[in-house]
């Protein structure tokens, strides 16, 4: 009973602060708040992390975090999960559509970011497929892309089961036409992972063509876990002052979202025949200088 107790008093106390930080941030605004959104989507600063997933994003959300100015959302409500799913497959083709649903899920956060001038920062991986949509709704929008070695994220899927029973697989993404459609059911869970591994990078980088160069920001995942530079660069493209370096060093030296389910050896310890597997698929891996 006093753990149910200690729950409802954790949920109305978080309910209560979230009531209260509104009410802070409605009352500092002194514009008009008629012609706020206008305001919004051409100023607001924002920052969007692309990727896979599975690839640092916890460990970026932790220095965000550590960050003065920024206010960082890993896992936003609505998270945009099988949404995503529709955004790859029809996103083009009803792009308006998919434009207002990320006013319908995304203003409001930007918009109290922006009245308490600070930077909106999202590393949900859910927003990636969104890319081209955000890109026009919120005009300062930046985007970092966020890339780890596919032998690691196939590893890192495998033991988390994608495509074989995950509840997120309701929005993973599958081809919708072609030659890897038909023969989709026959392939191996290590195709299947590369496969969205190298789709979804494909995706990023036909819409890092669509925007100005200054807004995009690579990063490689093995980079930002060992070298306190990488994050120092990173708060000098957003525009914001970076945590002392020996505070980013604390934070990169203590392992965040380690997965502790499943068992798949590393991809060096990988037979040949699961190394071809991923060869097949992983066309991207030589234009990130990985080596398979």
């Amino acid at each position: 009973m006093l753990t149910k107790i200690k729950i409802l008093y954790e949920v109305n106390r978080n309910a209560y602060k979230t009531y209260i930080g509104k009410r802070k941030y409605a009352k500092a605004y002194k514009g008009d708040w008629a012609n706020l959104p206008d305001q919004v989507f051409k100023n607001a600063p924002c920052c969007f992390v692309l990727s896979t997933g599975r690839c640092g994003t916890k460990l970026l959300t932790n220095l965000y975090e550590a960050t003065k100015g920024i206010s960082v959302f890993h896992t936003p409500e609505p998270e945009l999960v099988y949404a995503s799913k529709l955004a790859y497959i029809e996103g083009e083709k009803y792009f308006n559509c998919y434009k207002i649903a990320m006013i319908c899920s995304r203003y409001k956060l930007v918009e109290s970011c922006y009245i308490r001038k600070q930077i909106y920062i999202e590393t949900n991986n859910h927003i990636t497929f969104f890319a081209p949509h955000v890109s026009e709704v919120f005009g300062k929008s930046k985007f970092i892309h966020l890339v780890r070695h596919p032998g690691e994220f196939v590893r890192a899927g495998i033991r988390r089961g994608y495509y074989i029973g995950h509840s997120y697989d309701v929005g993973r993404i599958t081809p919708v036409n072609g030659d890897e459609r038909q023969a989709w059911k026959s392939m191996s869970q290590i195709e299947k992972i590369t496969w969205l591994w190298n789709e979804t990078n494909k995706f990023i980088e036909n819409f890092k063509q669509r925007v100005e160069a200054s807004k995009i920001f690579f990063v490689k995942a093995e980079d930002l876990f060992k070298d306190p530079n990488v994050y120092l660069n990173i708060a000098s493209f957003i525009g914001c002052d970076p945590p002392s370096e020996k505070k980013i060093q604390k934070i990169i030296g203590k392992p965040v979202n380690v997965q502790k389910e499943g068992e798949f050896p590393t991809y060096s310890q990988w037979t040949e025949d699961k190394k071809d597997q991923l060869r097949r698929f992983a066309l991207l891996a030589d234009v990130y200088g990985y080596v398979l």
